[in-house]
C-alpha cells in the first residue's frame, strides 16, 4: 500500500483573495508537471458565468509550502489552472463575461472603462463569490505529480505531458536544458510540454546511439524513470549541443523552423559529429 499523504482541508477562498494571490506570485500556476492553458475563451467566459450565477464548479487543488525565506506561503496548484487562469483574465479585463443564453450580445467586461462592465453591485458579489480549495500541506514533489496524475485520469494527457510528469534525475536534467536554453521555444510548438519531450528524445538518441530512430513516447518513458544520474560528459556533450544549435537560431531562426523528426535528427547529429 502507497504511503499516506497528510490530510487536506477543505477551504474557501473569495475570488478577491485568489486574484490578489495571483498577482503577487504566491500562486504557482506552472509547476513543472502543469498543463498550458488550454482551455478557449468561450469555456473560461462560461466559467465566469457560472461564479455569477452560484453554479456548480470543481475545487482547485493547492500544495501549500513555506518558501526558503520562511516568511511567507506558496500555493502551488497541481488542479485548478484553467479555473484559476480564467479568474484572473475576467479581473484583468482580458476576457468577458457572456450569458450562454444571449450570446455574444451580452458581453461584459469586469471593469473596463471602454466596454460595457459589470455593475458596482455585480462586481462586489463576484468579489466575494468564494471557491472551494482543497489544501494540502508538506506534499513532496513526486506526491504533488501523482496526485495530478490521478485527477487527471479522466483526461487525454498529451504523451509529452505524460512524460514531463515523471520525476527523476534525468527529466530535471531535461527541464534543466530548457531553462538555459530558452530560444528553443522560438523554433519548436512550446505548447502542452513539446519542448520537453523534444529534447528528451534528443538525448536519448545522443545516449544511446540506436541504429535506427528509437525514440517512441514508450521507449522515453523508460529512459526517464531509470533511477540514475546523468553522466558528467553526456552533460558536456548536450551543453556542447545546444550551444550550437542556440547560436544558429540567434544567426537566423526563420531558416531554423524544424519538424520534430528533423529537431531530433539534428541534435543527434550534431551530439555524433
Amino acid at each position: 500500500m502507497d504511503e499516506a499523504l497528510t490530510k487536506p482541508r477543505n477551504v474557501t477562498h473569495t475570488m478577491y483573495k485568489l486574484y490578489g494571490w495571483l498577482q503577487t506570485g504566491v500562486v504557482d500556476l506552472s509547476p513543472e508537471f502543469q498543463r498550458d492553458v488550454v482551455w478557449p475563451i468561450t469555456k473560461q467566459s462560461h466559467l465566469i458565468d457560472s461564479v455569477l450565477n452560484n453554479y456548480y464548479i470543481p475545487p482547485v487543488i493547492f500544495s501549500c509550502k513555506i518558501l526558503d525565506d520562511n516568511r511567507r506561503w506558496v500555493r502551488v496548484c497541481i488542479d485548478g489552472k484553467q479555473r484559476l487562469t480564467s479568474i484572473k483574465n475576467f479581473m484583468d479585463n482580458k476576457i468577458s463575461h457572456i450569458n450562454p443564453a444571449i450570446g455574444i450580445k451580452s458581453k461584459r467586461f469586469y471593469d473596463d472603462p471602454n466596454h460595457t462592465s459589470l455593475t458596482e453591485a455585480e462586481r462586489e458579489i463576484f468579489d466575494c463569490s468564494e471557491l472551494l480549495c482543497v489544501e494540502y500541506y508538506d506534499l513532496s514533489l513526486q506526491q504533488e505529480q501523482e496526485i495530478f496524475s490521478r485527477v487527471q485520469l479522466g483526461v487525454a494527457l498529451t504523451p509529452a505531458e505524460k512524460l514531463q510528469a515523471i520525476s527523476s534525475p534525468i527529466s530535471d536534467f531535461v527541464h534543466a536544458v530548457y531553462n538555459k536554453y530558452s530560444t528553443l521555444s522560438s523554433i519548436v510548438d512550446n505548447k502542452r510540454a513539446r519542448p520537453f519531450q523534444l529534447i528528451a528524445q534528443s538525448l536519448h538518441m545522443i545516449e544511446t546511439k540506436p541504429e535506427k530512430f528509437n525514440a517512441t513516447p514508450i521507449t522515453i518513458a523508460k529512459y526517464l524513470k531509470e533511477d540514475r544520474e546523468v553522466p558528467r560528459s553526456l552533460k558536456a556533450l548536450i551543453k556542447h549541443v545546444y550551444t550550437i544549435i542556440e547560436d544558429m537560431i540567434k544567426v537566423n531562426a526563420e531558416l531554423f523552423h524544424l519538424s520534430k523528426m528533423s529537431f531530433i535528427y539534428e541534435g543527434t547529429c550534431l551530439g555524433q559529429a
